[in-house]
This record gives C-alpha cells, structure tokens and sequence, in this order.
C-alpha cells in the first residue's frame, strides 16, 4: 500500500459519516488528483480553487464551482490541501452557510489573534516625545535598555551550578544561592555580600571566583534592546538630566561597563542602585530619595518595564511621571506565539524561548501596530526564529545519532540537503573540529532514482503512473525527456491527462516511442550509476533528508543493491508506511501516541521548510554520459535563491548563538524536535505576519508532477 491509497483510506475515516452526503473539495493539486482516482461510491459533486477563471472548467473530470454554487449544490465542503493553505483558505470562505472540514477532519474555524491592553498605543515616537517634555529622565535597566538571552533570569545560577561538574554539589549550591538573603544581615545586599555569605560543603571553589563568574555569564547574556537604547543617547543628546534607576545586587560598575560597550557614557552618581543606594523602588523608600535628592521641583519621567517597581511605586513616591515599556517575557505571553509557552517544559525550551524572545522582542513596540501578532519583516531573523531551532534540533541529534551509530560517512540527498549540508557542516566544524567524519552531497530526485531503478514493466508501470498533472506533451518531455513534433501533437491531441487514471489512454502512444524510451531508461540508469559509484558510498554511509516516507531511501537502496540507514528531519515510523518496515528510518521528530508523526507541523505545514530546502537549480530529471544533470526548468524558488542564503545565514546565527552560550548544556540536554519544537514551528507559520520580502521567497513546486508553482504565504 503507498501513502496515497494511506490518504485515501484516512478520507473515508475521517469523513464516514458524510459518505452519503454531497461534497465540493477545495483544492485541485497533488493530494486531489491522487484522492479522486481512489475514491469510489462517493458524492464528489465538485471542487474549489482560488482562481475566479477556473470556475466552469472540469479538472479530474469534475467541475469548478464557486462558493454560491457549492452551497447549492453540496452539503459540506472539505479543504483538501497541505496544511499550509487551511487558514488562508477557510478565511477566504468562513462566511459560508454550510459546514468547513480541513482534511484531516477537524471541523475548520478561524481562531483570530487580538490581545486587548492600552499597552498597544504606546510608540517610539510617543515616547520620544514624552522625553522632550521632561527635564530629567531616568530608566530602568534589565529588561527595559538591556534583556537578558535567556527565558527565566535565575538560569544564570544553573549555569554556575554547571561548571561543578557534579550533581550533588550544583544542587547544593543552587540551594545556597537561592536562600542566601535569609543569611545577609544588610537590608539590601549587594553582589559581594552574596558570595560572602553563599554556606556549602561541596565546593572548594572559593566566594569571589564564583562571584565574577556571575558577574561574567550576566554580561555573556546581555542582549541591548536597540531601540531604548537610541532612546537613551537621544535623551543625553538632548541635554537631560539621565539617570538609572534598577533594583539590583550587581554594582554601578557593571552597569558603567555594559554601557560603555555602546559607547554610552554616564557617571557614577547618575547610576542608582538599590544595593548602592540601601533602599529599594519596589518599597518606595528609593524613590522617596531621587525624588527629594534629584527631582525636587523638576519635571522628571521614568521610563521602566515593572508595573509595580517602576510604574505604581515611582507615581506613589514621587511626582514624577512615568512610561511603562513591556519586557521581552511579558511580549512573549502577550503576543500570537503565547501558545507555544504551553509546551515548554524542559532547559532545552527555555534557551530556545530565550534566544528568539531576545530576537524578536528586542524592540518593545514591535507588537504595538500589529496589536500582538508578531511580524517579522527582515530575511535573517526570519531564518533565526522560524527555522533556527528545527534545523539546530536536527543537526545537533543528527551529530549525536552518527557517533551513536558508527557513521564514518553522511550522504545529505538533493535538493532538500543543499542547505541542510552546509549547515550540518557548520555546527559540526564548532562541536567536534577536529573530526574525520565523511560529507558528501549527492544529486537526486524521486525522479531520477525511480528512472534508473526500473527493472520490468511493473517497474516502468508504477514510474508512468506516478501523479502528473498537464498537457500530454508536457508530460512526455517532463517524465521522458521525449519532445513530441508538431505532427505528432497534433495526431494525439495534446490534450490534458491526469496521472495516474490517464494512464490507459496513453499505453498506445507509449509504445510507439518505446525505443527512445527504453534508450531514455537504459542512458539513465548507466550515467546515474557511474555517477553513484564516484561517490563512493560503502558500509558506513547513512542518508539525509527531509522526510518522510523513506522513498527516496528505498530507490537509492534498491539502486544500490544494498541498506542503509535514513536520517530525517521527519519521518513516518507507522505499521502502514511499507518503508517503515524494509529500512531504517530514524526521525528527528517526535510527537507523542504519533509513531506516523503526521499530525506534527513539520509534516502538515511543511511546505515552508521545503520550499526552503532547496538547492539552486531545478530539480534534477536525468544526467548525461559526461556527468551533467540536466534539471526541470528553475522556479520562483531559485529566483529567490539569494533570499533563502540570507535566511540561512539566519538560521547559522541562531547555530552560533546557542553554541557560545550553551555548548556546556547541550550535551546533558534531549534534544531532538519534540511536541514544543513543532508547536514553536507550526505558530511561527501559521500566526505570524512577514513581509513580502519574506514572502515572495517561498514557492511551493513539485516538477515531478507538474509545471505550475504556487505562493505558499498566500494572501487571503
């Protein structure tokens, strides 16, 4: 049984309570012109696409509707494409008067994203103007000018914990650290205080270096939030009276040097600081003093993300005014990826949440035109936040899951392993430097493999039968490299067929090219497979690729005369996929009671990480006896080729990111891409707003099984 009879069978689960009833599909590509073929005693009365000049034509020997005729004609409508499409699709036809199911048979709604606070009129405008007004403005430091790398603060204290390289005595000190103030005498301790009196048996280290240590890892993880700090300059610029104001154990020291780093200058008694100062803004009492010290009869503005420290403390104390700014922790929560936090249960999650909090939060009215959606409009933080913690998840266990199985030598397989490659590269150059690990590249498509894999006629039958969507002619070219003449298009009316039902009407003229087919058949076969044995590819070799049901393995396989292992981003493990069961397929991904993994978004919604996944050409058809691929045609995919390098350039920035500040974890660490790395990437799809710049990248094209090309970011 393939996966499209799999689909098929899932249809009729899915949807057996309407098997008597009349439906329209919505969707003519892949997945309804190999549904239709097998669907037997069921109302199909017609189907649905977004293109207006379709309506009235026949495709799959059914009519094209609008939505009023669906609704006259039909008692339900089903959406009957790649999970990409579903929320763009049912907002198109919400407004319908019948029942909506994706095809997965989940009844279809729009869950709209709007987070109702007064914080979404502020601006950097308004705040640039409220600093205008003002003789002195103060700011508070962490999580207004500066956010920290990290998801919870107190992960610093783990990562000290650490470097002890001993479980009992990094509880012990996380203990210490944590209960240390019940110790300290002073009302408010500063940083030295601390590690004077931090009490432990298990360390021999002494109080000081583990206090620089902290010191340290605070600066390491420092993240300036760019615009505040524009801010900050404009207000010294200006000639204001500029002070800041934290609660805080570490010194005015720390925060002169952090400044200093952005060639941002203040004095010694412009920086207040509760451990300095000996009183607290969270009391008041510190407030009481900039105000009798500082602000005397002065108009004065704080600027500050703590409600009850910077806002309502400041206003009960003093008679400043004040400007709340919101964290990147409390846009997290706010914001349309506040879903994924659900998920996010182990110190894995947490670096992942505090790299791309950090990322797309730097700016704190980012969120504030958009009334919480996220947008994401440059082409790296795209490849940083989206797609940087899959890949990073896949490369990392894919590096652990080689060593594991004594793999002298990875195959990445074209095109989905064209960046894939470069990226595994990357990260394996800074984890394991000096390794002797084999990596290759190697040029294949389900074409070309199920060509040079043909054997007999069954062999044969199943290649011609496989989906094509087109004119006869195009078919012949696009699956046989055969360019019909004018005379012969004309004698066999080049009209359009559709794979695999059309098969029978075309056995004639097949076997009237059947000598240029079987030269085609028998070239492939030998060029592809001198072509294989440069590569060299004996025991020790696994296979890379995206996903997912391991066809490309079984026809390089069954090419080869020999198994091997198969490394996927995801792959379906199910008892129903038969490649399942005659290779390894070994999936990065997985998602609980879902041994087929075809509920997780890198399945459903994946047709943005395989647009991305691509390679600068076409996808390869044949090759010639000199070794050169002759490739389909390039795409909007390889025009935009330049875009995607930037959005891996993204992707190798998270790489870098997460190796500088974490290597030390990461080996402790189960990575792989499990319920929170799906769900983190099926929100950053489906909830965020790109720019067209972003947009315009990502096609959806299958070569194999037609010529046309789609926008997978469509507009509504």
């Amino acid at each position: 049984m393939n996966h499209y009879e799999e689909e098929k069978i899932e249809f009729e689960l899915h949807f057996k309570e309407f098997r008597e009833k009349r439906i329209v599909l919505y969707g003519i590509g892949r997945f309804t012109a190999t549904l239709i073929p097998l669907l037997h005693d069921w109302n199909i009365v017609g189907l649905m696409d977004k293109d207006p000049e379709k309506v009235g034509t026949f495709v799959y020997g059914l009519p094209i509707v609008d939505l009023q005729e669906a609704e006259s004609k039909a008692d339900v409508i089903i959406i009957n494409t790649s999970g990409s499409y579903w929320d763009v699709i049912y907002q198109r036809i919400k407004h319908t008067s019948i029942p909506v199911y994706y095809r997965n048979g989940v009844k279809a709604e729009y869950v709209g994203f709007q987070e109702k606070t007064q914080y979404w009129n502020s601006s950097y405008e308004q705040l640039k103007a409220n600093i205008d007004a003002h003789e002195i403005v103060s700011f508070d430091f962490f999580d207004t000018l500066f956010c920290r790398k990290l998801y919870m603060p107190g992960e610093i204290w783990e990562y000290i914990g650490d470097s002890f390289h001993n479980s009992s005595a990094k509880k012990e000190f996380l203990q210490a650290r944590r209960s240390v103030y019940v110790n300290i005498k002073s009302k408010v301790p500063n940083i030295c205080d601390i590690y004077e009196n931090i009490l432990f048996d298990a360390v021999t280290e002494n109080g000081q270096t583990l206090m620089q240590r902290e010191i340290d890892l605070e600066c390491k993880f420092m993240e300036p939030r760019r615009p505040m700090l524009s801010l900050l300059r404009y207000a010294i610029e200006k000639k204001k009276n500029v002070y800041i104001i934290s609660d805080m154990y570490l010194m005015s020291e720390f925060f002169i040097k952090v400044l200093e780093k952005h060639n941002i200058y203040l004095r010694n008694e412009q920086i207040w600081i509760s451990c300095e100062c000996g009183s607290t803004k969270k009391s008041g009492e510190l407030w009481k003093k900039f105000q009798r010290d500082i602000v005397k009869e002065k108009s004065a503005l704080h600027i500050g993300d703590d409600w009850k420290s910077d806002i309502n403390s400041c206003k009960q104390y003093t008679d400043m005014n004040t400007y709340f700014v919101m964290s990147k922790n409390e846009m997290m929560q706010k914001s349309s990826v506040r879903t994924c936090l659900d998920y996010a249960t182990s110190s894995y999650h947490n670096i992942v949440l505090g790299l791309c909090g950090s990322r797309l939060f730097r700016n704190p009215f980012i969120l504030c035109k958009t009334r919480g959606r996220v947008e994401i409009t440059d082409r790296k933080d795209f490849g940083y936040s989206v797609f940087g913690p899959v890949i990073f998840s896949f490369t990392f266990w894919l590096s652990k899951m080689t060593e594991k199985d004594g793999i002298n030598h990875l195959c990445f397989l074209g095109r989905d392993g064209f960046f894939l490659k470069q990226d595994f590269e990357y990260l394996y150059s800074l984890l394991h430097p000096s390794s002797r690990l084999k990596i290759s590249y190697l040029e294949a498509s389900r074409q070309i493999l199920m060509c040079a894999g043909i054997e007999n006629e069954n062999d044969f039958m199943e290649y011609m039968k496989m989906p094509y969507e087109g004119k006869l002619s195009e078919f012949f070219e696009d699956r046989l490299q055969i360019s019909p003449t004018v005379e012969e298009k004309k004698r066999y009316s080049d009209a359009e067929i559709c794979m695999p039902q059309d098969y029978e009407k075309i056995r004639e003229i097949l076997y009237d090219y059947r000598e240029k087919i079987t030269d085609y058949i028998k070239t492939t076969k030998s060029n592809y497979k001198n072509y294989l044995k440069d590569l060299n590819l004996n025991e020790g070799v696994a296979v890379v690729d995206l996903g997912f049901y391991g066809t490309t393995q079984h026809y390089l396989s069954k090419l080869l005369g020999r198994e091997f292992i198969g490394y996927y981003i995801v792959a379906n493990n199910a008892d129903d996929n038969i490649m399942s069961k005659r290779h390894v397929l070994k999936s990065c991904t997985s998602i609980k009671s879902d041994k087929s993994c075809k509920s997780s978004y890198i399945h459903s919604m994946g047709l943005a990480i395989k647009s991305f996944l691509t390679s600068p050409h076409g996808m390869v058809r044949t090759i010639r006896s000199d070794g050169q691929f002759l490739c389909a045609p390039d795409t909007n995919n390889q025009k935009f080729f330049v875009d995607k390098t930037e959005i891996n350039d993204g992707i190798q920035l998270f790489m870098k990111d997460i190796i500088e500040l974490h290597q030390d974890r990461l080996d402790g660490l189960d990575i792989h891409i499990d319920d929170f790395i799906d769900n983190w990437y099926g929100i950053m799809v489906k909830n965020i707003i790109y720019s067209e710049e972003i947009k315009r990248s990502f096609y959806n094209d299958n070569a194999f099984i037609h010529r046309r090309q789609e926008r997978i970011f469509d507009t509504v």
